[in-house]
């Protein structure tokens, strides 16, 4: 359960991003809804989501499924990719062999069946969306064909086969 203030810095973001204000009697309907179903991370989950996908104020609705897409694959895919993308837009490209070491033989051959380095280094913003779906048909098609594969190194054991 998320507390009302732990709820505000999200909404804060949310207000900036898409010019709506959000006064105490929005903020207690959100919370009303969204705070017995998510914990924190899944509310930053949400908010971050939210900013990146949506060109409107999100409804709780949409919060919630973004909140709560975490063990999907779509949202797996994308979670990846956006981490790559942030080293990136850090200043810090990574290869095919970083990928592999931070997040798994998915993402490792979803950044290559995307366009690898030359792709995330550089991309129109246009063609930025075809980049993403590239990587998260990979990712899936990989984690379809061996869950193995979309372990995170470091996080869990490898699933049993059979």
């Amino acid at each position: 359960m998320i507390e009302l203030r732990m709820m505000a810095a999200g909404l804060a973001a949310l207000s900036a991003a898409f010019n709506r204000e959000v006064t105490p009697q929005v903020a207690e309907v959100y919370h009303g809804v969204i705070g017995p179903k998510l914990d924190v991370a899944q509310w930053q989950r949400a908010v971050r989501r939210a900013l990146d996908a949506e060109t409107f104020f999100p409804p709780p609705a949409v919060l919630l499924r973004y909140g709560l897409a975490e063990g999907s694959p779509q949202a797996r895919a994308v979670e990846a990719y956006d981490r790559i993308l942030a080293e990136f837009e850090a200043g810090r490209p990574i290869g095919p062999r970083e990928v592999l070491q931070l997040l798994g033989r998915a993402a490792m051959e979803a950044f290559t069946a995307a366009g690898g380095n030359r792709a995330f280094a550089w991309c129109e913003p246009d063609d930025e969306k075809w980049r993403r779906k590239a990587f998260v048909e990979a990712w899936i098609d990989t984690a379809e064909q061996d869950p193995n594969r979309a372990i995170v190194p470091g996080t869990t054991t490898q699933l049993l086969e059979g």
